[in-house]
């Protein structure tokens, strides 16, 4: 007869939130990937294309953030860029 054998340890994380964040809506998703292409186009080279990578990354992940957190911060600063009036030729 074998001995009962008991289950491994089971990661458990700490205290969080009851529930989980509620999902983005199209409109916010598109918002995000609207800013991961303006990214690309403002900042080339490897700045852009990291801001674009995480702003498509949080896009797959589907849930909403905090408002204010980087990523907010990230998409309202590449949206003002984006929008900034081009200084008059001289």
């Amino acid at each position: 007869m074998s001995e009962p054998t008991t289950p491994p340890p089971v990661y458990r994380p700490g205290p969080g939130p009851a529930t989980p964040p509620p999902p983005m809506s199209h409109d916010e998703r598109s918002t995000l990937r609207t800013a991961a292409f303006r990214a690309r186009k403002l900042y080339p080279g490897p700045l852009g294309e990291l801001a674009a990578r995480e702003l498509m990354a949080v896009d797959e992940f589907g849930f909403r953030f905090l408002n204010g957190s980087l990523i907010d911060r990230l998409r309202v600063q590449i949206d003002r860029e984006w929008n900034r009036e081009p200084a008059p030729a001289a």
